[in-house]
């Protein structure tokens, strides 16, 4: 489970799998990370783990006006999941359709078509979990997510 694309802070095409994990410490069709551009203040990067369901996943990373902005475009599929989690402690409210305030955090998005919070498992050690939020972001082609420290 914590090995799980949605375990992660990524985004999930129709449910599946970046890369095959199986048996305890085994991986199997490893997703490949290719940077497609690098800039002091951006990097723009794909991956290869959703070529067995014929889709794509480009995310780049900026800094824009003091803040982190992701901008996350999927090609085939038809469920687009974006995840972010959130430290235990950290209790995400969601302020409208395209807002989240998270403690100091603002999240804004643009492109979502549904924000749920989740409780997930935390893993604060081996075999040792605490409970947490998360954000699942539903979207169709294109995501933007702008973090601002409030």
């Amino acid at each position: 489970r914590e090995r799980s694309t949605s375990a992660h802070n990524t985004v999930v095409v129709d449910g599946a799998e970046q890369s095959e994990a199986w048996g305890s410490f085994r991986m199997a069709r490893r997703a490949h990370a290719r940077i497609l551009e690098e800039s002091e203040a951006s990097i723009c990067a794909t991956h290869d783990g959703y070529r067995l369901i014929r889709a794509s996943h480009i995310r780049s990373f900026s800094m824009k006006d003091g803040a982190v902005c992701i901008d996350d475009q999927v090609k085939g599929g038809s469920i687009h999941e974006a995840f972010f989690h959130f430290a235990p402690g950290i209790e995400p409210c969601v302020l409208n359709e395209q807002q989240v305030q998270a403690g100091a955090l603002d999240v804004s998005f643009s492109g979502a078509n549904k924000i749920d919070i989740e409780t997930y498992e935390y893993a604060t050690g081996f075999n040792l979990r605490v409970s947490a939020k998360r954000l699942r972001v539903s979207f169709t082609v294109s995501l933007q997510t702008a973090m601002n420290l409030s």
